[in-house]
């Protein structure tokens, strides 16, 4: 084996530089040591810090087929008139990308190894908040259609856990950087010059495009 990539959400804002800080949970800790483990061991390892990927969005076009999809709760929550979904509070900034931006970035790991081989980076993203989501979803929309930022229930999240494991890591990730207030915050729209380099970068707007978002129709009233 020549060259490992891991893939890890970022390490917080606050953890062991802040002089009182929450103890980072032990599950995010062991994900966060697992590349220098795995460099103990001989192997060389490129650790790629990834920020959140358009969450409970990117498998849920309205196009979609159930078989493309799958058929889990979260699974149908869907962007539809007045309604775009988020696990996070609306007033929040958070980073997203696109999951096309973390394969190309994998690849050019794979491609360069005398340049990224035991090194860790931070991946560029776009920031917005919930209710900058909601804006650009209707600035995007070709028919007027009108759309609301609706929170996932932290509280429902909870509920949710004990029958499946499906909301277990957005559960945790949300009560971690968010209500915990260590959300990471490394990246903004103008730190996404260096991902251009490489590719264009998926957007938001492209994303909704690509899901069919303009086409939504507003329902007759």
């Amino acid at each position: 084996m020549k060259q490992v990539i891991t893939l890890v959400f970022p390490p917080d804002k606050v953890t062991g530089i802040a002089d009182n800080y929450p103890e980072i949970p032990w599950w995010m800790q062991q994900r966060l040591l697992f590349s220098d483990f795995l460099r103990d061991q001989g192997i060389n390892v490129t650790c790629i810090h990834r920020p959140a990927y358009y969450y409970a969005m990117h498998r849920v076009d309205y196009t979609n087929t159930t078989q493309q999809r799958g058929d889990t709760a979260m699974s149908k929550t869907m962007i539809k008139e007045d309604n775009l979904s988020g696990i996070n509070d609306p007033d929040v900034t958070i980073n997203w990308v696109d999951v096309r931006d973390v394969g190309k970035w994998v690849g050019t790991c794979f491609e360069c190894p005398e340049v990224f081989t035991n090194i860790n980076f931070s991946m560029a993203s776009c920031a917005m908040t919930g209710h900058e989501a909601v804006a650009i979803a209707e600035r995007t929309s070709k028919h007027g259609t009108t759309f609301k930022y609706k929170q996932f229930p932290l509280w429902l999240m909870k509920v949710l856990s004990i029958f499946t494991a499906e909301v277990v890591y957005p559960l945790r990730y949300s009560q971690w950087y968010g209500h915990a207030a260590n959300a990471y915050d490394f990246a903004s729209n103008e730190d996404l010059a260096d991902l251009e380099k490489i590719h264009p970068p998926w957007t938001f707007e492209k994303k909704l495009e690509s899901w069919g978002i303009p086409d939504i129709k507003p329902a007759k009233k």
